[in-house]
This record gives structure tokens, C-alpha cells and sequence, in this order.
């Protein structure tokens, strides 16, 4: 099991904890409705990020040095304000964001007969707005003032918003000016850098488990589309750097 998944996994393991006391706690305080129907929620979630990767500047690190397809995939961290604006019907604003960080060493390259090794860092931010439509009643009103949460509902969305990203390399690499050297290439020590910004749109689908009326368990799956410009001084003739790819989550909202 590699560290990033541990890291994960513990993650989760301390948000389903202070979960379940959390939850013992409200619920021996607290009755088993509200008085109006929520208006607005906050939700703080953890999950797993694994981008497209498919754009050339992911296909060149990947034919010259030790890195394959998905090991940029990293755990990330948000969080969300949503606005109800009917039962159905929410209006989500959200940040997120993840980090990679990649060993590697160049292929058919050795200086000395020690390979010659560099590190790759990637991460990305995103703030978005989206539509999240729940495909179920969330609850019911009882009477004139007591409302009832739903004990679970699906739901299915879409929004846009912007992503940032970062893309650095540091460590040893090919002078390729002196391949034709006779006593063979120089290496050299150094960084590649390239960050920027862009569009970006996203499908979602997800489910709501209700926990307490005002504590959900809320899990998502989302898609994301973008692209953003790449820096020329160092990845010079290089296609947009791709930010699409997916990501899974769970987390916790709490209703207000």
C-alpha cells in the first residue's frame, strides 16, 4: 500500500470517528427534526484525485524518465457552501485542491553507472459553482413547524469554474545541446518549471445519507474538463497543459 492511499485512509478513518461522536452527541441533544427546511449546508470532504494526464508534456515525462500513466494521482481536501433553493435544488460554491510529488530517474541514461534522478511535483486548485439537483424529496414537512429529513437521497449536478495548477521538476537532467559530444552528454543540474490557470466544467453525481437532521454523510464522483496555458521559457513548444480527470469523495455536511 503506497503512502499517498495510507494517508487516505487515515484521513478517513479520523473524519468517520469524529463522525460517530459527533453524531452520538447531537442526537442525544437534540430531536429527530428541524423546524424549517435547511437553507444552507457546509460540507468539508477527502478523497482520492486522478487526473487525465493527457496532454504531451505527461507523454514526454513519461517516455524519457521512470513515470507511468497515474502517478500523478494524489489524495485531495475541500470544501463547499451550498444554498438550497427548493427541495430539489442546491447551489454549491467549492474549493479543492491536490498534490503529487514523483521520484524518478531518467531511461537509457546512467552517469557513471548511477542512474541520474529527478523529482516531479504536480498539483492543481480548483474553485467552482455548481448546480446539484437531488432526484428525491430530502425531506417532508410534519404539520406546521417540524421538518423531517429524508434518510438518504441521490443527486446529479454540473458547474464550471477556474483551476490552477503547478508543474515543477528538479534534479539532474540531459543537456541534449551536447548529445553529439564525444565523451557523451553533460548533465545538469536544475529546475523546469510551468504554472498557469484556466476554464474549467464538471459533471457530478453523488448520494446523501442523513445521520442526524442537521449531520449527512454526503460521497461524489466528479468529472472535470480544462485546460490552461504552459509557460514557454521552459516547456517551449508544448500543447495546453490538460487538467481534466476525476475524482471520488467523502465527507461530511452539517445543515443550517
Amino acid at each position: 500500500m503506497t503512502e499517498p492511499i495510507r494517508i487516505v485512509l487515515r484521513g478517513l478513518a479520523l473524519t468517520l470517528a469524529l463522525l460517530v461522536s459527533t453524531t452520538a452527541l447531537t442526537s442525544a441533544q437534540a430531536p429527530d427534526f428541524l423546524f424549517s427546511r435547511p437553507s444552507i449546508s457546509i460540507g468539508l470532504y477527502g478523497g482520492w484525485s486522478m487526473p487525465r494526464e493527457g496532454s504531451d508534456i505527461f507523454d514526454h515525462v513519461r517516455e524519457e524518465m521512470t513515470i507511468q500513466q497515474g502517478d500523478f494521482d494524489a489524495p485531495l481536501l475541500g470544501a463547499d457552501l451550498a444554498f438550497s433553493l427548493t427541495n430539489h435544488l442546491d447551489v454549491v460554491l467549492g474549493v479543492e485542491g491536490a498534490r503529487a510529488t514523483r521520484h524518478s530517474e531518467l531511461l537509457d541514461w546512467v552517469e557513471d553507472g548511477w542512474p541520474i534522478e529527478q523529482t516531479t511535483e504536480f498539483g492543481w486548485t480548483r474553485l467552482n459553482a455548481s448546480g446539484r439537483v437531488y432526484l428525491l424529496d430530502r425531506g417532508h414537512t410534519v404539520g406546521t413547524h417540524a421538518w423531517v429529513p429524508a434518510r438518504w437521497s441521490a443527486f446529479v449536478g454540473g458547474g464550471g469554474g477556474i483551476a490552477w495548477y503547478s508543474f515543477e521538476q528538479y534534479g539532474d537532467f540531459i543537456d541534449y545541446t551536447t548529445i553529439d559530444d564525444p565523451l557523451g552528454p553533460e548533465i545538469v543540474t536544475g529546475t523546469l518549471r510551468t504554472s498557469g490557470n484556466g476554464g474549467s466544467l464538471h459533471a457530478l453525481a453523488g448520494l446523501e445519507i442523513t445521520l442526524t437532521p442537521r449531520l449527512a454523510l454526503r460521497g461524489e464522483y466528479r468529472y472535470y474538463w480544462g485546460t490552461a496555458p504552459v509557460d514557454a521559457r521552459d516547456f517551449r513548444g508544448f500543447e495546453p497543459f490538460d487538467l481534466a480527470g476525476h475524482r471520488a469523495t467523502i465527507g461530511i455536511a452539517t445543515r443550517f
